[in-house]
């Protein structure tokens, strides 16, 4: 259950930042309802203004942290070895059937994994990780891109840390509403 509350706290808070002058938010994927399958944790699309049809990607992959304090370096360091291994293969395993899609995302769609591939500077990477604040890092990803050496460009890699008092119990009580609400 934690890591889904992982992915969910990812997902709720990309869903609520402000608006950016010099993109607008394109697709933003809910998280799987299967949290056990191998795949992209969180996949956002953004359309780029004052250019046509430009578009650039970046898929994250989530993690929960609930280990001894200041030791999440080997989590985040396994997420973007996840990335780099398997990412053509989580952007392959992505259905579109059920989105409709504006003509020129459905092309832009088509190229996600060559782009991934050959780290065009549309596509880029993510790892949040959700941790008890007690174990927040002061310092992390400063490595990320020793783990995807691929993508270099700027902008190529994001990390997020998202620190919760008590995570194991958070996402407890979330799993009591959850069952409640069904």
């Amino acid at each position: 259950m934690p890591g889904y509350v992982s992915e969910w706290l990812w997902y709720l808070l990309t869903a609520e930042l402000p608006p950016e002058t010099d993109r607008t938010v394109e697709i933003l994927l809910v998280p799987s309802t299967t949290v056990t399958d191998s795949g992209v944790d969180g996949f956002i699309i953004h359309r780029l203004t004052g250019t046509p049809a430009q578009f650039e990607y970046r898929m994250w992959e989530t993690k929960k942290y609930t280990g001894a304090d200041d030791d999440v370096d080997p989590t985040i360091r396994g997420a973007w070895q996840q990335l780099h291994t398997n990412g053509a293969d989580y952007l392959a395993a992505i259905a579109w059937g059920d989105k409709h899609l504006a003509p020129d995302s459905r092309g832009f769609i088509s190229t996600l994994v060559p782009r991934w591939l050959n780290a065009d500077p549309s596509s880029n990477g993510g790892v949040s990780v959700a941790i008890n604040e007690s174990a927040a890092p002061d310092k992390a990803f400063h490595t990320s891109h020793d783990h995807l050496p691929t993508h270099t460009h700027p902008g190529a890699l994001n990390g997020l840390i998202v620190a919760v008092d008590d995570f194991e119990a958070f996402a407890t009580t979330v799993r009591e509403y959850v069952w409640t609400a069904l």
